[in-house]
């Protein structure tokens, strides 16, 4: 009777170990895969770029640019979005989708979209503001979880959209007669960059950039350019002194961003 004790001892005491080991490396699995996921989902964010542009459409409205680069080596699947504007007047209409061999490709907006690896994802959205005025917006992307199926990674990128986007660019041949508002100074290539004047067009006294929308036109003239040719000083004239006192402060910010 002893011996079968000991041999039923024996046997509980190996099962309690062989659960132990199973238990071990149950959660050691279990870490691997979690931390799989984690890794994952870290490589994910940091190689998904997310970058938007803005243009006046030519109609009143204004063009958007979507831009989703899968910068992984692994696809990106089941991916979807939601695009928001603090603005809540704000009409959006979604256009076209492709791929950077001008594939076509479903809405991401309305339809579940795949994204091969080292591939570019492009949007074209025009927008419908019923006045002119800087607002902030942001895309949501989600997509699958290569390793857990039911869940998604989400992916924010947030913009603003502002007046100098919404405003059409145009170089004049003369000054026009509008209310002085102010005069500034500017560094030569910040200008350049923001008023999207070509490199190969000098910048000189008595050039006048037009930035306009069908209601509004403020004219931007060069008074003198600095001995160095780095910075100009600028007279603002316009139609609407209000609107163009915003877009100084406005240009003040991104001066220094």
């Amino acid at each position: 009777m002893g011996a079968v004790d000991s041999s039923i001892r024996g046997i509980h005491g190996a099962m309690e170990a062989m659960y132990s080991r199973f238990e071990k490396t149950s959660q050691q699995t279990l870490e691997m895969t979690t931390g799989m996921a984690h890794l994952m989902e870290r490589m994910y964010r940091a190689n998904i770029k997310i970058a938007s542009t803005f243009k006046p459409a030519g109609n009143g409205n204004i063009h958007m640019s979507l831009m989703i680069s899968n910068k992984t080596n692994l696809p990106i699947t089941a991916m979807t979005g939601i695009l928001e504007f603090e603005n809540k007047e704000v009409d959006i209409v979604y256009s076209s989708a492709h791929q950077q061999q001008d594939k076509a490709l479903p809405n991401l907006f309305k339809s579940p979209c795949n994204l091969a690896p080292q591939e570019c994802y492009k949007q074209d959205i025009e927008i419908h503001i019923n006045e002119i005025k800087q607002c902030n917006g942001a895309i949501t992307l989600s997509i699958k979880h290569p390793l857990a199926p039911r869940e998604t990674i989400a992916l924010k990128h947030t913009f603003g959209l502002y007046l100098i986007d919404q405003l059409r660019k145009e170089i004049l041949d003369n000054k026009l007669d509008l209310e002085l508002v102010d005069r500034l100074y500017y560094p030569v290539a910040f200008l350049r960059d923001i008023f999207e004047i070509q490199a190969i067009k000098g910048i000189n006294s008595g050039m006048c950039v037009a930035l306009s929308s069908p209601k509004y036109k403020i004219v931007c003239e060069i008074i003198s350019v600095s001995d160095d040719a780095n910075s100009v000083e600028v007279e603002f004239t316009s139609n609407h002194p209000a609107l163009a006192k915003q877009l100084i402060k406005e240009l003040s910010i991104l001066c220094t961003v």
